[in-house]
């Protein structure tokens, strides 16, 4: 099993391709899917996000990790992982070390880092709420529509919110 497929079963979700289906508990025992089709797909970005955040914590102790020992690991590409590293940094989750013995570390514990500080460093924001209201003349479909797009937008948020690193990896 891969670590990618390892992080999506422990947050609750499934991955298929670059797709994410998020799984609600429905309290009678079922679960129902929420997002439209039922997948919501993500970005290379955000997928080399998750794994090479997940890697690092992993092997923290091994101290400060370079991308290239990731990229190789998962055969990612080196260009793309440095730049999605670089965002991770900005956004306080990563940081990093330039130089000869340089390389990456977690900026926070992995309990204080959540599954959805990871997407959203890449992809901001997550689940954008839709306005089809607002673009078809407030019709009544619409505003339903729109009603429940934004109800499995809060409810996926939360579930990432409360999805901590440690959790995913542990």
């Amino acid at each position: 099993m891969t670590l990618f497929t390892r992080l999506s079963r422990k947050a609750g979700i499934n991955i298929v391709k670059y797709q994410i289906m998020f799984i609600i508990p429905n309290g009678e025992g079922n679960t129902s899917r929420i997002l439209g089709d039922d997948t919501m797909k993500i970005g290379l970005e955000t997928e080399y996000a998750l794994i090479a955040v997940a890697y690092i914590a992993e092997h923290s102790k091994d101290g400060l990790i370079k991308a290239l020992t990731i990229s190789k690991a998962y055969g990612l590409s080196h260009e793309c992982l440095i730049k999605t590293m670089k965002e991770l940094a900005k956004a306080n989750i990563l940081k990093s070390k330039r130089g000869p013995g340089g390389g990456y570390a977690l900026a926070r514990p992995a309990h204080e880092i959540t599954v959805l500080e990871i997407i959203e460093s890449v992809r901001r924001p997550f689940g954008e709420i839709t306005h089809m209201s607002q673009q078809a003349k407030k019709a009544p479909f619409a505003v339903n529509m729109e009603k429940v797009c934004n109800e499995a937008t809060e409810k996926a948020r939360g579930r990432l919110q409360k999805a901590k690193l440690s959790k995913m990896i542990g």
